[in-house]
C-alpha cells in the first residue's frame, strides 16, 4: 500500500540458540527487501540449555538494542509490538514515548500468566514484578490487539486496560469454513 515499513528483530537463532551463519555479530545491521527493511539487533542467545538466566538476558539486550534503534531511526508514525518479551516491549514503549510515536501492542500470549499455565515461571515474585511491567506496556499503548474475546476480557481485567484501548482480531482460521478438495 505504499507504506515504509521497518521491522527490528533479533539475530536468527532459534531452535538451537546459536547464531544462524550469514548474519554478523554486530550491534545491528540493516538489510533492505521488497518495500521494507529490517533491522537485526544484537541480542544475548539463549543457547541450547535455554537456561532462565540466559532467557533473562535475551529479552533485556533485545530490549535495550530495540529501544536504541527506535530512538536513531527515522521517526516511524506507529510502532507495532509483539507481546513478548515483556521486558523488551517495556524499554520499546519508553523509546516511543520519548519519539511521540504511537504504540500497537499485539498480544498473542499473555504474559506472565501463560509462563505460570505452562510450569516455566515458578516463582511468585518474579510473575508479580512481570505482571506489573506488562500492566504498564498495556496501559501506555496506545491499542492493545488481542487475539480473542477472551483475552481482551482478561487484560481489561488483571491490566486494567480501558475498552477503547482494546481490539480484537482473530489470527486463526476457522476449520469448520474451510474443507480440503
Amino acid at each position: 500500500a505504499g507504506h515504509d515499513v521497518t521491522l527490528i528483530s533479533p539475530l536468527p537463532n532459534r531452535p538451537n540458540g546459536a547464531r544462524y551463519p550469514g548474519f554478523p555479530l554486530r550491534l545491528w545491521t540493516v538489510r533492505s527487501f521488497d518495500q521494507a527493511r529490517i533491522i537485526r539487533v544484537w541480542s544475548w542467545l539463549i543457547g541450547k540449555r535455554r537456561r532462565a538466566l540466559a532467557r533473562i538476558l535475551e529479552n533485556i539486550t533485545f530490549g535495550v538494542n530495540s529501544a536504541a534503534a527506535l530512538l536513531f531511526i527515522r521517526r516511524p508514525d506507529v510502532v507495532v509490538l509483539e507481546s513478548w518479551p515483556v521486558l523488551a516491549t517495556a524499554a520499546a514503549v519508553i523509546a516511543c514515548a520519548a519519539r511521540g510515536v504511537k504504540v500497537i501492542h499485539y498480544v498473542k500470549d499473555i504474559y506472565p500468566e501463560a509462563a505460570v499455565a505452562a510450569g516455566i515461571l515458578h516463582d511468585t515474585a518474579a510473575a508479580t514484578l512481570l505482571l506489573r511491567i506488562d500492566r504498564w506496556v498495556c496501559r501506555r499503548a496506545d491499542r492493545n490487539v488481542v487475539i480473542s474475546n477472551g483475552a481482551a476480557a482478561m487484560l481489561a481485567r488483571s491490566r486494567d486496560v480501558p475498552a477503547a484501548k482494546l481490539r480484537v482480531i482473530s489470527d486463526w482460521l476457522d476449520l469448520s469454513t474451510i474443507a480440503p478438495t
